[in-house]
């Protein structure tokens, strides 16, 4: 049990690995459905942009910027191949939209050493930010990206447009 929660539930008790990532991506989409922004999901950003970024399962159309999400939740370590097509996605879309991207890779294990320096690198070279976001605990994870959203004056309100208040800390119960 969590005291943090912003009605979101995953309905099945053991779901395998191909529903829980599933019903993990559903769970950020409404969430990010509730910040009254414009919000895509992956089949509508190939649709727009082409099949070229098909590694961003979210994009977020804020007035300064844009912010394109990838949720993984595999079993192992994020490698280097898949960091560098996210980091590749979101640059073009930065191009294509002439606009600054916040890229954010939110996962349930943890990035290898190359994939980590390939995030460093990349926040180096160019103006875009990229952020690796990871927990086992994947409603600790949402936490983690909504206070990322909160911070960044991105906020989610509720079904009576009211919004809600994030609490300042995560507590397991």
């Amino acid at each position: 049990m969590y005291s943090y929660n912003v009605g979101i539930k995953s309905t099945s008790l053991n779901p395998s690995p191909q529903v829980l990532g599933l019903i993990f991506e559903n769970e950020i989409h409404e969430l990010l459905v509730q910040t009254k922004l414009h919000v895509l999901r992956e089949k509508d950003i190939v649709r727009k942009y082409g099949q070229h970024v098909k590694g961003i399962d979210h994009l977020v159309y804020h007035p300064d910027y844009i912010i394109c999400i990838q949720d993984k939740t595999v079993s192992s370590s994020i490698v280097l191949s898949s960091i560098n097509h996210f980091i590749n996605c979101v640059e073009s879309i930065s191009y294509s939209e002439r606009k600054k991207c916040i890229g954010i890779y939110l996962s349930k294990n943890g990035l290898t050493g190359p994939s980590r320096v390939a995030i460093q690198d990349a926040n180096l070279r160019n103006r875009n930010l990229f952020l690796h976001l990871e927990d086992e605990d994947l409603e600790y994870l949402k936490f983690k990206l909504l206070d990322l959203l909160y911070s960044n004056q991105i906020y989610i309100y509720d079904s009576e447009d009211c919004l809600f208040m994030l609490p300042s800390t995560y507590t397991k119960i």
